[in-house]
């Protein structure tokens, strides 16, 4: 969580100066596989303006966590998707549809 705070200073006050209050959508994928950085941050921020539309594709992946650490997560995180490295043979990728 900290790592993005680090990375994009002043996250929130962009986001908030993007989405605002107005209807959105937004399609975002993450080579970042970490739950803490992706769904504990991330997600977080957009679920407050908004909620997430299910993602599907054909080939292999897992469904969004919603338990990470003995914590449980939004439920809506199960509509994201994660493919791990050994389901398509590539890196890990986070991939989740958000729309107001």
């Amino acid at each position: 969580m900290k790592r993005y705070r680090e990375i994009i200073p002043g996250f929130d006050k962009f986001l908030e100066a993007v989405v605002g209050d107005r209807p959105f959508e937004i399609r975002s994928n993450t080579l970042k596989s970490s739950p803490e950085e992706v769904e504990k941050f991330l997600v977080s921020k957009f679920l407050e303006r908004g909620g997430l539309k299910k993602v599907d594709f054909s080939f292999p992946h897992s469904r969004g966590i919603t338990r990470w650490e003995g914590r449980k997560l939004d439920n809506e995180l199960e509509k994201c998707l994660r493919i791990y490295p050994h389901q398509l043979n590539s890196g890990g990728m986070f991939v989740a549809k958000f729309e107001k």
